[in-house]
């Protein structure tokens, strides 16, 4: 299967997350729309949580939660550090991406930004 755009630009931010925050979890924003674009590797996020083993219900894309949005701007695709379970996870970066353009970055979207879309 061919990779989409929305695929692209989401293993872009998950890599460069592992790499600058090795060990902190991270989970994937992004339009209801364009959660339909990103590949469903699983639909229970199975995790040990005080010593309890569980699972969560929701979208899995390598290993990390995506969270649809449905009123999200179309363009936009976030990674967030998930915090509570790892202190450091507070001091993580959140990333920004742009499906318009492909990059990200560490600054997010001025706000006159988000009343558009793209085409």
């Amino acid at each position: 299967m061919e990779r989409t755009h929305v695929q692209a630009l989401v293993d872009a931010l998950l890599d460069e997350a592992e790499r600058t925050h090795p060990g902190i979890e991270y989970t994937v924003i992004l339009s209801a729309e364009n959660s339909l674009l990103l590949p469903l590797h699983s639909t229970e996020l199975r995790r040990e949580i005080d010593g309890i083993d569980g699972y969560y219900r929701t979208h899995v894309y390598r290993d990390t939660e995506v969270f649809a949005v449905p009123e999200m701007i179309d363009w936009l695709v976030t990674a967030a550090p998930l915090l509570g379970r790892i202190p450091e996870a507070a001091g993580a970066t959140d990333y920004y991406g742009d499906l318009r353009t492909g990059e990200f970055g560490t600054t997010p979207p001025d706000p006159s930004e988000l009343t558009g879309t793209h085409p």
